[in-house]
């Protein structure tokens, strides 16, 4: 079996300064051996920072030179590996680069990530160590979350679901109050038990003890009925709801 098989896979962003420079980039990641995920392209760096930064889930960027000017004011820099396509030396003016490649060396390619990987897999399994609950979902957590000029505790048990707009994650409570929530629903279903809440579709995480019922609205499309405080209805597709389905009856 190749090795590559038993290391993590890869998450990454293209930043890249036109269209045609991010498909070479992507073309330069195209049937490597490796498992690797592309998360999303950015056109700058500043765009890359303000979205990405405090989400945790991006292993590596890979980019042109022509994408990072100076630090904007918000910039914090970028605490990820940067894998540099430039067939000239360059330097980025605040960013670790891990790798400076021409986009044609394929094998420097493979070995950079190769490197990461092994990076990758050696803290996940030192963090494992340290914290040997830190990657399991907990069965509940408990928010604080400020409302005005006061902080309410509000536990996760009582949150019937959580959805985003516009890039904002909000909780519903069991009493029909909204509240902003500081992580993704990504995190959010990376933190809370899977058993108990589920992923309904791109805006809401659902829990399942506040689920009333589910009606069919169309041939191919589903709600699901939320109870907290008002009625949500969430909606659902029928790829979706299979699934749904199997974790309903799975409890």
């Amino acid at each position: 079996m190749d090795e590559f098989l038993t290391l993590p896979a890869l998450n990454f962003c293209i930043v890249s300064s036109t269209p045609l420079q991010a498909e070479l980039i992507r073309n330069a990641f195209r049937e490597l051996p490796l498992v690797l995920s592309l998360h999303k392209v950015y056109s700058t760096a500043s765009s890359f920072l303000k979205t990405e930064l405090q989400t945790g889930l991006i292993d590596f960027i890979a980019t042109d030179t022509a994408s990072f000017g100076e630090p904007g004011p918000d910039d914090n820099g970028i605490a990820c590996p940067v894998i540099l396509f430039s067939e000239q030396a360059a330097q980025l003016p605040y960013s670790p680069v891990f790798a400076r490649l021409s986009p044609a060396d394929r094998q420097g390619l493979e070995m950079a990530l190769r490197k990461l990987m092994n990076l990758k897999a050696y803290f996940t399994a030192k963090k494992e160590e340290l914290h040997p609950n830190s990657g399991k979902a907990i069965a509940s957590k408990t928010f604080i979350i400020k409302k005005g000029k006061e902080f309410h505790l509000v536990n996760s048990d009582n949150i019937p679901a959580f959805y985003t707009d516009n890039k904002i994650t909000f909780a519903y409570d069991n009493t029909g109050k909204k509240y902003m929530v500081q992580y993704t629903l990504i995190e959010l279903e990376n933190i809370l038990n899977p058993n108990i809440f589920f992923r309904a579709n791109r805006q809401f995480l659902v829990n399942r003890n506040y689920i009333n019922k589910i009606r069919q609205v169309e041939e191919l499309k589903f709600e699901i009925i939320i109870e907290s405080g008002d009625l949500l209805s969430i909606d659902i597709n029928q790829q979706k709801f299979s699934k749904f389905k199997s974790w309903i009856e799975s409890e």
